[in-house]
C-alpha cells in the first residue's frame, strides 16, 4: 500500500450509510497497511497524542464520526522519500463528540484545515502530526 492511496478516514463518511461501512473496512484495511505499529500521531494544537497503529486508527475514526457531512477540500500533496505532506480542509457540523480538545462546541458549522506531516519508512507512516487551524463559520442554531 502506498502513502499516495491512503485515504483519511473522514472521507468515508458520506450519506449513505452502505457506502460509509464499506468505505470504513477499506479504511482501516489501508490503515493497518499504512501505519507502522508504533506509529505517534499527534496535533499539538489540541495537546492531542496517540501511540500505537490500533490506538489511531480507533480515534481517527472517532473523529471522522463526529463530523457530520463533511465536506473535503484537497490542497496539496507532496512527497518525497522519506516525508509526505498532505493538505486539505474540511467543513461540517460538529456532533459534539469524538474530536478531543477541539475549539468547537456542538452544532457549531466549522472548517478544520489540516497540514498532515507524514515521515515514512519505506511504505509505512512511523510519525504524524497535523497542524490544525479551526473557524467557526456558524455557531449552533
Amino acid at each position: 500500500m502506498s502513502a499516495e492511496v491512503f485515504v483519511a478516514p473522514n472521507a468515508i463518511y458520506r450519506t449513505d450509510p452502505d457506502i460509509a461501512v464499506d468505505g470504513q473496512q477499506r479504511f482501516v484495511a489501508a490503515a493497518r497497511n499504512f501505519y507502522a505499529p508504533n506509529i505517534v500521531w499527534t496535533a499539538p494544537g489540541r495537546d492531542v497524542q496517540w501511540q500505537g497503529r490500533e490506538v489511531v486508527i480507533r480515534q481517527l475514526l472517532r473523529e471522522a464520526g463526529g463530523m457530520h457531512d463533511p465536506e473535503f477540500t484537497p490542497l496539496r500533496r507532496h512527497r518525497s522519500d522519506h516525508k509526505l505532506i498532505d493538505e486539505f480542509a474540511v467543513r461540517f457540523v460538529y456532533t459534539g463528540d469524538g474530536i478531543d480538545s477541539a475549539p468547537i462546541a456542538r452544532g457549531n458549522f466549522v472548517e478544520l484545515k489540516r497540514v498532515r506531516l507524514l515521515e515514512l519508512r519505506g511504505e509505512c507512516c512511523v510519525q504524524e502530526t497535523c497542524l490544525e487551524t479551526w473557524t467557526v463559520l456558524l455557531p449552533e442554531g
